[in-house]
């Protein structure tokens, strides 16, 4: 399963009274971390991103540490590569039809994109992330990542040609038209329905002084990469966060991030755009996050990586959606705590998110409009010989307390009129994995969503609802 991407724009960060006590403590926490570095001397080069070969590259660690990226010996400004391939073969055990919270990929609003029929099962590539990174000099990096993925909108429901305002390179405003269905009745010819490309991460990083990092341009978001990078499997299946939409795993925008001496954690302060990878800004507001990572004994062998992560989003939509001067601004936040080991042949993380967003009519949080979900997660490595081998899983539980929470949250393709009771879920994910040689890594695994209530609709027509889907998983990760 790939991942499901926020229909709807992103969280804002507005203007307000509220908003500039925000920009003032981030520039505060900015001016804070610069005097705190400046007093631990020169900058040292940290260790690069993809140094190692471990498990852990199930997700190819989208973190990237803070920081140039080469160690010494190599040449400033030379350019490294480096990609990674996720895909899968997968087979549907119960003859669901899929939903956007069972397979968000295959289904775009009510457009069923998966094979149809019962047993239904497919082979496709989730991701293909291609990358060059350098260091420019002793405190500068740069990182291009772009993004391969499987382009799931339905050209069916195009009823007219689509007109969209872009801008070209030199900052001109143009309107673009997109052909939609044709003078026949069949859909238009302008859509793909393969595999597409874009930019997922293009930034340059300057590290003054030790222990600080600017970074500027389009970047991690600063919790979904430091969950999948617990969680380890990004290549199996998204973190819980991830999979509801509870924010973009990558946005535009800057951020500063300083590490504890002693590698006791780090700090770090962020502004965004709001509307993720895929979109332009639309509106005024912008967004603010914060994320504290605690290791309360480094030294210590056996607890030194033992993490406590706490995460805040603070975010502003366009309400109207009119992007008007005068627009009202609707919040949308993201609370999060992570708690993550990892020692010898064990790995083991318990997630905890909450979303709320307002109502298109207040300037405050409505409890109404929120969902939490918690997800516990480990791994067991095969111990000597057996060290190519490990068991996974996960469990995640899903609680709404209303139904417009969340993007991919609800089943769309139903017989069953969605409720918040109806819609609470489990999700179970188990799975064993062999790492075949350097860099190739395969996965058998079970992934199941079970609703509160039968929601599902099942194959053939007629046939009765169902509350659980299930799905056997082929899993395949090359990193190169």
């Amino acid at each position: 399963m790939i991942q499901p991407y926020n229909s709807h724009s992103m969280p804002h960060f507005s203007p307000s009274f509220k908003s500039m006590r925000s920009y003032l403590f981030l520039l505060l926490t900015f001016f804070a971390c610069v005097g705190i570095a400046s007093a631990q001397g020169d900058y040292t080069p940290v260790q690069p991103a993809y140094a190692k070969d471990t498990s852990a590259l199930w997700s190819i660690s989208e973190v990237t540490p803070y920081g140039p990226v080469f160690t010494n010996g190599n040449h400033y400004g030379d350019v490294k590569f480096k990609g990674v391939i996720y895909s899968f073969f997968s087979y549907n055990l119960n003859g669901t039809v899929p939903t956007s919270f069972t397979d968000p990929t295959e289904v775009q609003g009510s457009n069923v994109m998966e094979p149809f029929g019962k047993n239904a099962n497919e082979f496709d590539i989730n991701r293909v992330y291609l990358t060059a990174y350098s260091q420019q000099s002793a405190t500068t990096a740069w990182r291009i990542t772009t993004d391969v993925y499987r382009n799931s909108s339905d050209p069916a429901t195009i009823a007219a040609t689509q007109s969209f305002i872009v801008k070209d390179t030199s900052g001109k405003v143009h309107s673009v038209s997109v052909p939609g269905v044709n003078s026949g009745g069949t859909a238009g010819t302008a859509f793909y329905n393969g595999l597409a490309i874009r930019l997922k991460y293009a930034y340059m990083d300057w590290a003054p002084v030790t222990g600080l990092t600017f970074r500027f341009g389009m970047q991690q978001t600063p919790w979904i990469s430091m969950v999948e990078d617990a969680w380890k499997y990004r290549g199996v299946e998204l973190t819980a966060s991830d999979m509801h939409g509870f924010t973009s795993s990558a946005d535009l925008g800057f951020s500063a991030v300083y590490s504890f001496p002693g590698k006791y954690g780090d700090f770090g302060a962020y502004v965004f755009n709001g509307q993720g990878y895929q979109k332009p800004e639309f509106d005024r507001f912008k967004d603010v996050a914060f994320r504290l990572q605690v290791v309360p004994m480094p030294t210590d062998n056996v607890l030194k990586t033992l993490k406590l992560s706490l995460y805040d989003y603070i975010g502003t939509q366009d309400a109207s959606s009119t992007d008007a001067a005068t627009a009202v601004g609707k919040p949308y936040n993201t609370t999060g705590v992570l708690l993550a080991w990892n020692y010898d042949i064990w790995n083991f993380g318990a997630e905890w998110d909450t979303h709320t967003t307002g109502t298109n009519s207040a300037l405050y949080p409505d409890s109404t409009n929120t969902a939490s979900i918690i997800s516990i997660f480990g791994e067991i490595r095969g111990p000597g010989d057996m060290s190519d081998w490990a068991l996974f899983g996960r469990y995640d539980i899903w609680n709404p307390t209303n139904l417009n929470v969340g993007s991919v949250a609800y089943p769309t393709t139903t017989s069953a009129t969605p409720t918040t009771s109806n819609t609470k879920a489990n999700f179970l994910l188990a799975g064993i994995s062999y790492k075949m040689s350097t860099g190739m890594y395969l996965a058998l695994n079970y992934q199941g969503t079970t609703f509160a209530n039968p929601v599902l609709t099942t194959y053939p027509a007629g046939s009765a609802l169902t509350a659980t889907d299930a799905r056997i998983f082929v899993s395949t990760v090359l990193i190169f």
